[in-house]
């Protein structure tokens, strides 16, 4: 007796262990979180680079950046702060506004001092556009984590020669009592033989009652559909009717008409307004290439105000457009303010100011956004 209680004892620690290994403090979540970040910035940036315009960001990253991003582990990464700092001193202030900072924010998520693993895994998880754009990112990631964190079985115990020699003897005590397990074995056979029986009874009877609605409902089903074809044959003849009546009225019209004096012609000509707004297209660094009359793709700036070479500029993009093009719209040519991914709108708060130089507009005051 003393024994079993030993192993009862030995099971229930190691299960208690088992639970324990498998949740997670505070201050593991927060690493877990700066390891998310650094996988989730790595991929992001990735998607840029075959864009001829984020070339020399590229660079930068690569020789700055990536290698600490993809070096680190989930029990050493890169900080925040760290990842920061490397993102806004090479080119990708943008990505640390609008994507690391709120993937930051994750930590005050956590609730307690401890949580269950799976339950913190899935507070690593992205929502809205970048939920897409990095889906394949964020599975790895949660797979690897469960990996990771999954509850380990606790270890089986070999018994001693002793213990087996005592399990035997237990055995053998007990054989008295198996003619008793086999009465009841047979009893309970019986008990569901006659269980499966009464309901196999009822099952039929209930099979032949859905049989008899069915047919009922299909019988009922014909008659309505006959009398709806008889009454949409009745609305074809009045309709039919009707259209005779009103050819007979329009040739009498057109006779009318054909009897009447002819008017003479006149023909109105309405100038169409015209416009000085202009639009800004062919962004490279703080420099337009050139200016069209009408808005088209990939023009996000209206130019106004133009005078002398100089003139100011506006944004005129969507929140969409900011949200899914933020560094190729708003690097070298503007100060933002806000985040993008949050707001529900934007508008410029500072227009910028331009001036005509050797065939291009050149950026002399950047404009300034606010996001709300």
């Amino acid at each position: 007796m003393k024994k079993i209680a030993i192993k009862l004892s030995l099971f229930i620690l190691c299960s208690a262990i088992s639970i324990a290994e498998n949740r997670i403090d505070k201050a593991t979540f927060e690493k877990l979180v700066d390891y998310a970040n650094c996988k989730y910035t790595t991929a992001y940036i990735e998607t840029f680079r075959t864009d001829p315009k984020e070339k020399g960001s590229i660079e930068k990253f690569d020789k700055n950046v990536k290698e600490e991003l993809t070096s680190c582990t989930a029990e050493n990464p890169v900080s925040f702060a760290e990842l920061s700092n490397l993102l806004k001193n090479n080119g990708w202030a943008g990505t640390e506004n609008k994507l690391s900072a709120i993937i930051n924010d994750k930590k005050k998520n956590f609730a307690g001092n401890e949580m269950e693993a799976a339950d913190a895994i899935g507070l690593l998880k992205l929502e809205g556009i970048f939920a897409n754009i990095l889906q394949a990112t964020v599975n790895d990631l949660q797979k690897e984590l469960t990996e990771k964190y999954k509850p380990q079985a606790p270890p089986k115990r070999q018994e001693p020669p002793a213990q087996q020699q005592q399990s035997t003897t237990v055995v053998a005590t007990t054989t008295p009592y198996t003619e008793h397990s086999h009465k009841w074995f047979w009893i309970t056979l019986i008990a569901t033989w006659i269980i499966l029986v009464v309901f196999a009874y009822f099952l039929s009877r209930l099979w032949n009652r859905c049989a008899k609605l069915k047919k009922t409902i299909v019988a009922n089903s014909e008659q309505g559909s006959n009398a709806n074809i008889s009454m949409f044959e009745n609305k074809l003849q009045q309709l039919d009717r009707k259209i005779g009546e009103l050819q007979v009225k329009i040739n009498n019209i057109e006779k009318v008409k054909e009897n009447a004096p002819k008017e003479k012609e006149t023909s109105i000509v309405e100038a169409s307004p015209k416009t000085n707004i202009k639009y800004l297209k062919g962004l490279s660094g703080n420099t337009f290439s050139r200016v069209v009359d009408t808005r088209e793709d990939n023009c996000f700036y209206k130019l106004v105000n133009e005078k002398d070479g100089t003139a100011e500029f506006e944004y005129c993009g969507t929140i969409d457009d900011a949200r899914s093009q933020f560094n190729a719209i708003f690097d070298n040519v503007c100060d933002t303010e806000g985040s993008a991914n949050n707001a529900k709108n934007e508008k410029t708060a500072t227009k910028g100011k331009v001036k005509f130089a050797d065939g291009k507009w050149i950026v002399t005051e950047k404009a300034k956004i606010k996001f709300e």
